[in-house]
């Protein structure tokens, strides 16, 4: 039985209007199109860093490689999870933004197969589905404060599954209702690092709520989080590393600039599209797409040769 009890208190109030505006300067904030692609770059990377089950298996340093390509085969497996989670909330980001379709068990079945493609983790169907469902569709009457809806979904999310630690699934919520609500940032969102950076507050928060039975305290902390990222992305976007970024890891050329503008016409396009369009071989058109898709720019579906490329 799902029960929900929460208080918005007017320190929650000021922090939920704190990350409104917040929000709204940084969306207004005109920056360079490389500095975009810095900005997701990075936050891309620290999303699959933080997700990792403390301690951190994998440095930053190591994730970037690994999302330039250079996987050694000992890891390949290890990383999958990460690649899988990276890509869903660009998934997200895509589908859902100011989306008013109502978020279904069948979307969330979608996500756990997709997240665990690959691995051994453990299967949706263990859970409550009529508590699920319940979830889900109270969290749908709060359609006008997604930031409220986001972190209730985490939190009763990590209640239904009895786990409190970090979970994808639960990050991956959180990032839907946020999306539907227009607060995703650009796809430059990194919830998981302010949350998981702060392992007590992120405790005391959740364990209050099984002895209290109120997710007041959890919606303080996990506004509060919101606020310190944005603050952090806005005040970031006014430092000379980004203003003046010539880094040609965040360039693209005007090849791939072309291969962009093609799906301005386009629902989606191939590797053997690529191919032909620009007469290159197999090699240098998976080059282009797997740059633009690490930089966020793409995202891929699909496996093997079936796989096609959308815009994000």
């Amino acid at each position: 039985m799902l029960h929900v009890a929460y208080t918005l208190t007017p320190d929650i109030r000021a922090l939920l209007e704190d990350v409104k505006q917040e929000s709204n300067r940084f969306l207004l904030t005109v920056v360079h199109p490389s500095v975009e692609r810095k900005i997701r770059f990075q936050t891309r990377l620290k999303r699959m860093y933080w997700i990792q089950n403390p301690p951190q298996t994998f440095s930053l340093a190591e994730i970037q490689r690994f999302v330039l390509g250079a996987v050694p085969k000992r890891m390949f497996t290890r990383t999958i999870p990460l690649f899988n989670y990276a890509k869903l909330i660009d998934h997200i980001h895509e589908q859902w933004t100011l989306n008013a379709a109502p978020i279904t068990l069948q979307n969330i079945e979608e996500l756990s197969y997709a997240l665990e493609r690959g691995t051994k983790a453990m299967k949706l169907i263990t859970m409550d589905y009529h508590t699920l469902k319940q979830l889900l569709n109270y969290l749908q009457t709060l359609e006008n404060e997604p930031v409220v809806a986001a972190s209730i979904a985490y939190s009763q999310w990590c209640i239904l599954t009895d786990r409190y630690s970090p979970q994808p699934l639960a990050f991956l919520l959180a990032y839907i209702f946020l999306s539907k609500g227009g607060m995703n940032m650009r796809n430059a969102l990194c919830l998981e690092q302010e949350l998981v950076s702060h392992p007590r507050e992120y405790t005391h928060a959740l364990e209050a709520i099984k002895q209290s039975g109120s997710s007041t305290e959890w919606i303080r902390v996990f506004c509060s989080s919101l606020a310190r990222y944005i603050t952090k992305l806005r005040t970031s976007l006014e430092t000379k590393d980004m203003t003046t970024t010539h880094d040609d890891l965040y360039r693209i050329t005007p090849r791939q600039q072309e291969i962009l503008s093609l799906l301005d016409g386009l629902e989606s396009l191939t590797n053997k599209q690529v191919q032909k369009r620009f007469r290159v071989s197999q090699v240098t058109a998976s080059r282009e797409l797997g740059k633009l898709t690490a930089l966020g720019l793409l995202l891929s579906h699909g496996k093997g040769r079936s796989v096609y490329y959308t815009r994000v």
